[in-house]
């Protein structure tokens, strides 16, 4: 509504596989009962356009929280805003369409993709939207931009950071802790006798070792870089 509001940009990095076939459902609900509008939708990742499109063939397979198979059209990953812009033309054409408009693309943690190309033209807009739906690691142009960075390089280019960043954590395509702790204590099988946690950051893994310890009952390792052991 904001993007709408101010005639501006909003772009929305975001991993191809999962993470956008999350979020343009979530699209096409905001625009089926919230919100009518004619602004364009861009996916510019031709990773994601394709790996939607097998979400579309295989949709009996998905699984929602409401029962909505039996919505007319069946397909939750279109609109009629959206456009896929699956060749280098269509994506540089986006540049000719005026705002208010939004921009899909990976990568996600802004490392590399078509999204390196609109972070140039638009993050330097004060009235440019940057939303951030991911996690971001450390070193990536993307947690730099989340930390506050003012300024970040781009193929050898300084870009000013004006844009406003926001964060949300909804579109995770991570198990969190509970559901890690059940795919590691099923319910016909023993747990293991020593678990090594080699992903994530350190924090995270050591809150999630003692997690461990205290559920499972059962050795967890977070191990060092190049440390060595014998199964």
């Amino acid at each position: 509504e904001q993007t709408i509001k101010d005639r501006s940009v909003l772009l929305i990095p975001a991993f191809s596989i999962e993470r956008t076939q999350e979020l343009l459902y979530a699209l096409n609900q905001i625009l089926e009962h919230d919100l009518v509008t004619s602004c364009p939708i861009f996916l510019d990742s031709p990773m994601a356009i394709k790996a939607t499109q097998l979400y579309r063939d295989f949709k009996e397979y998905l699984e929602f929280d409401e029962s909505i198979l039996k919505e007319p059209d069946r397909d939750f990953f279109s609109f009629k805003n959206l456009r896929e812009t699956l060749t280098v033309d269509e994506s540089k054409k986006i540049n000719d369409t005026p705002p208010p408009k939004v921009i899909v693309a990976g990568s996600g943690m802004m490392s590399g993709g078509r999204i390196m190309h609109h972070l140039i033209r638009y993050l330097s807009d004060p009235k440019t939207t940057l939303l951030i739906i991911g996690y971001q690691a450390k070193g990536t142009i993307g947690r730099k931009i989340y930390e506050g960075a003012k300024r970040v390089v781009i193929f050898g280019e300084e870009v000013r950071v004006n844009a406003r960043t926001i964060a949300i954590g909804a579109f995770s395509a991570h198990g969190d802790m509970n559901k890690l702790t059940r795919w590691l204590h099923p319910e016909d099988k023993q747990i293991p006798q020593k678990i090594f946690l080699v992903h994530g950051d350190l924090e995270a893994q050591e809150v999630f070792a003692t997690h461990l310890r205290h559920e499972l009952k059962t050795e967890v390792v977070i191990p060092e870089f190049q440390e060595k052991y014998t199964i």
